[in-house]
């Protein structure tokens, strides 16, 4: 297998700092990446509320602007 096709076929890896995401189906909790961890969570600023949380990266979605 090659491994550039690998990359492309896990979205979470595209996600960094500083991206704007949602987690799961629901796109109206947006929140913001302020750090990742081990390359699997990352802890998430909410906008609607300002609560920090940790999220598996693989949950998480970017928003498309």
């Amino acid at each position: 297998m090659n491994t550039d096709s690998a990359y492309l076929n896990l979205p979470w890896l595209h996600l960094r700092c500083g991206h704007f995401v949602y987690a799961g189906d629901d796109f109206r909790h947006v929140g913001e990446i302020i750090a990742i961890h081990n390359s699997a969570t990352a802890k998430v600023r909410w906008l609607e509320n300002n609560w920090l949380s940790e999220e598996l990266l693989h949950e998480l979605h970017r928003v498309n602007v």
